[in-house]
């Protein structure tokens, strides 16, 4: 019986070493699966520095392996560490994968379907993230007290959005997500601190956004088409017969304008005396896309001349600098 105990002793210790060999290949270390002819990164013998590229596949001693995993806190602690790309082919990742490290960017490749929790804690130094679009879940405190993140790009596929996730993310400004299903949130999700937060979403899916909170809490809702964000064409300033009017190259837009008198926008007095000239402001906003730029135009009061209006039409603009051309030619 002991002869058989220590065969069967042997023979688990033989197998459990041969499914996982820990190698290095090109400065990452994997822990091999002989019988899965799969990888999974596991922890630096030191510690990880710098650009790490996550590859979707390595070659051992002849035989390819296929890489699927990241083990929990592999890269956890390594303050060097400055930027990883993590292959299509990785599937999973342990908790606590990163955190606590000086990485200060990280794409997600497609093929991850959680960000795991704790993954990034308190990444201090983790300005952008971009999440493939295979991920369809980012956890519990995924990024918790990234206090330098300022953009992140949510993939397609993301259904749901953990309790704290990017809490404590003071820094964060804007919000790519790309999921046309509004993804499934806790009310912690996002800090509940939106003043300032600019979230950016596909334009089909706009109108259900702006209406389901934590999402309409978003201090500005942008719409993205074919992956870019639109907006609204600058508003043209027109002036004919007494009458004042905008015009704008993008089709249904809303104006917004506003009228100072002598450059002022609010009197306290009961009158304005002797107004010399008015300033219209003018931009354009759409529901679902950005804002556009101001366009601004100055006019005259009836009897008053405003220095500059070399043709009479009560504003100076281009024409009068063209009018000024014809002058100076004439005088030649």
């Amino acid at each position: 019986m002991k002869r058989v105990g220590l065969l069967f002793f042997l023979t688990v210790l033989s197998m459990t070493v041969n499914a996982a060999v820990a190698v290095g290949i090109d400065g990452v270390y994997y822990a091999l699966d002989e019988e899965q002819n799969s990888a999974t990164v596991v922890k630096h013998p030191l510690r990880y520095a710098g650009d790490v590229l996550i590859p979707e596949r390595v070659e051992y001693e002849e035989v390819t392996y296929d890489v699927k995993a990241i083990a929990a806190e592999a890269f956890s602690g390594c303050p060097s560490l400055v930027s990883v790309s993590i292959g299509n082919g990785v599937t999973s990742m342990g908790n606590r994968a990163f955190a606590y490290s000086g990485i200060t960017s990280v794409t997600i490749g497609d093929g991850l379907e959680s960000v795991s929790q704790f993954a990034f804690y308190s990444c201090t130094s983790l300005t952008n993230v971009t999440i493939g679009n295979g991920v369809i879940s980012i956890e519990t405190s995924a990024f918790h007290d990234c206090t330098s993140l300022s953009s992140v790009i949510i993939g397609s596929s993301v259904t749901s959005i953990g309790e704290s996730a990017f809490y404590g993310c003071s820094s964060l400004s804007d919000v790519y997500c790309l999921a046309e299903d509004i993804p499934s949130t806790e009310a912690t999700s996002f800090d509940s601190r939106y003043q300032g937060l600019k979230l950016h979403v596909p334009g089909v899916a706009y109108n259900a956004y702006f209406t389901t909170i934590p999402w309409s809490n978003f201090s500005g809702i942008s719409a993205i088409y074919d992956g870019e964000v639109v907006k609204c064409a600058t508003p043209v300033i027109n002036y004919a017969d007494g009458k004042i009017s905008f015009s704008c190259d993008t089709e249904d837009v809303e104006f917004k304008s506003i009228i100072a008198v002598d450059g002022a926008k609010a009197y306290s007095g009961a009158q304005i005396s002797n107004p010399q000239s008015y300033m219209v402001s003018v931009y354009a906003v759409k529901k679902g896309c950005y804002r556009s730029d101001t366009a601004t135009r100055t006019f005259m009061f009836p009897n008053s001349v405003l220095l500059g209006d070399l043709n009479g039409d009560g504003a100076v603009d281009v024409k009068d600098h063209v009018k000024l051309s014809d002058i100076i030619l004439q005088r030649k």
